[in-house]
């Protein structure tokens, strides 16, 4: 058996982000998600004859860490909040989809990388898993029976990715497992927070979908998620952060907000490029990453 390799894409999530857990949706009823791939890249390579030497970031992940190798393509740190975690699990279910000769879709091999991590001991929900999968931009509807998967147009996300920012805030406080943890403990008294996260995601994709989207519209929803989100889990970021934010927003970005779990990472920012630059990285020495979206083929 020759070398195989999966390279795949790492995600944003805009809006929704929580609603995805079957915790979540099980009490509420319904969720909705919407996140896009971006052009930064977890690669996992089986080599069958080649022994490795130990490392640790595969023994993590694999119960024979010598055959495999792990690559973050893009300077990205895992466990950054850009899903980094999920990808390498759907890296290593289509590399066990391709070596067994199965016929998992792309939804089963979602559904099998999210097993495999929820095995691991992480506390997870679907969106993230879903988007590397699928490597594109989609729309996600959870409820009791169904979870249903739309393709968003590239063409949709073009105008919006002119506005967008990211910068990188600095290491987690917290573990995700942690975050997701108090959030899952705290659901009966964030449904109803819950509930207006997934009306949120769902007008968002509509607007996303218009032929001129109003761009400062979607940077507000985006802002609106991400208070909504603070509510939901009050461990999501450190004080500094929220004034952080809070600054931005006051001061001409139209949305922002810290992406995955929380409490560190990277900082998504919707506005006029020059000016969220003018914030986050002169007056915040902020670091900015150049990223645009993954385009499948």
């Amino acid at each position: 058996m020759d070398l195989m390799k999966a390279q795949i894409p790492l995600r944003i999530g805009f809006v929704g982000g929580g609603t995805d857990f079957p915790e979540v949706w099980e009490q509420v009823g319904t969720g909705a998600t919407v996140s896009t791939c971006i052009n930064k890249y977890i690669q996992v390579e089986h080599h069958p004859h080649k022994q490795r030497a130990h490392n640790p970031l595969t023994s993590k992940y694999f119960a024979d860490p010598e055959h495999f190798s792990i690559q973050s393509m893009g300077g990205i740190a895992i466990g950054s909040g850009l899903g980094t975690s999920s990808s390498i699990y759907v890296a290593i279910a289509e590399l066990n989809n391709n070596i067994h000769l199965k016929k998992m879709n792309k939804f089963d091999i979602a559904n099998y990388a999210r097993d495999l991590e929820l095995r691991s001991g992480n506390i997870v929900g679907w969106q993230d898993h879903i988007t590397a999968s699928y490597r594109n931009s989609i729309h996600v509807n959870y409820n009791l029976n169904h979870i249903t998967v739309n393709i968003i147009p590239s063409s949709a996300l073009s105008t919006l990715f002119q506005f967008i920012s990211v910068y990188y805030y600095g290491k987690r406080h917290h573990t995700g497992t942690k975050l997701q943890s108090h959030l899952i403990n705290s659901i009966n008294e964030s449904t109803a927070y819950f509930s207006e996260l997934t009306i949120l995601a769902n007008t968002f994709a509509s607007e996303l979908k218009n032929m001129k989207p109003k761009i400062k519209l979607l940077g507000e929803m985006i802002w609106e998620s991400w208070k909504l989100k603070r509510l939901t889990n009050p461990l999501i970021a450190p004080e500094n952060l929220n004034e952080l934010l809070n600054y931005a927003k006051s001061n001409g970005c139209w949305g922002a907000k810290l992406m995955g779990a929380g409490s560190g990472g990277y900082i998504l920012a919707v506005g006029e490029k020059n000016h969220c630059d003018d914030i986050f990285c002169k007056k915040f020495n902020l670091q900015r990453m150049d990223i645009g979206l993954h385009i499948e083929k």
